[in-house]
């Protein structure tokens, strides 16, 4: 098994959970969620107070 087929699954899975909660509230509830996923995105991708030691750890290739 591989990462596409278990990323599928996992896709088919969550889908069919959030079909289930949008059947138990209202499809509004559904769509505000996924809405709010580019926030959280952006909240994972900056992290407030998070710095790396060592201000050049990017490693830049030479050309060649």
């Amino acid at each position: 098994m591989d990462e596409g087929q278990i990323a599928l699954g996992l896709a088919g899975i969550g889908s069919a959970l959030w079909g289930k909660r949008a059947d138990a509230t209202r499809v509004e509830f559904v769509i505000r969620a996924f809405s709010s996923l580019p926030l959280l995105n952006l909240a994972v991708w900056f992290p407030p107070g998070l710095r790396h030691p060592d201000p050049n750890w990017i490693q830049f290739a030479s050309p060649s």
